[in-house]
């Protein structure tokens, strides 16, 4: 075999050689690409989930409110281990927040909702009202019928 024929093939076998190292270093980063990708979904998925779970933790910390002691709702904590804030807006008013993951009160991140409650004693004045209401509704109704049934 001549010099110029082997040169040929060695230059043949170096080719393939370059090609198949490029086809392994194109799939190596399309492989940690990929793996990249499905980390930051994973990220953001994990990061949606704690933000409805503490709009659920707020919301339930709202409901426990009534009307009258804010501070029994002072010593919650968030899923980032934040305090969550609880405040009196006005007479009624609770507003209950998480200051989100970064721990900075008041800016974008945050997870937060309004409450409005009666005071304790128009609710207990509620129930009676609400009973006395339905009674009169109950007799007019039977005052409409039995004046049907006389006609």
């Amino acid at each position: 075999m001549s010099d110029h024929k082997r040169a040929q093939g060695l230059s043949a076998m170096v080719l393939l050689l370059v090609l198949a190292l490029g086809v392994f270093f194109l799939w190596q980063q399309a492989t940690a690409w990929t793996k990249r990708q499905e980390e930051a979904r994973a990220a953001r998925e994990a990061g949606r989930l704690k933000q409805e779970e503490v709009r659920s933790q707020v919301q339930v910390i709202g409901r426990q409110w009534d009307g009258i002691n804010e501070a029994a709702l002072k010593d919650f904590r968030d899923v980032w281990g934040n305090r969550i804030l609880v405040s009196t807006l006005s007479r009624g008013s609770l507003e209950v927040r998480s200051p989100g993951p970064d721990g900075m009160p008041y800016n974008t991140d945050d997870v937060c909702a309004r409450f409005h409650t009666q005071s304790a004693s128009r609710r207990l004045l509620g129930k009676p009202a609400e009973a006395a209401a339905e009674g009169l509704a109950r007799g007019m109704r039977k005052g409409i019928k039995g004046q049907l049934k006389d006609e």
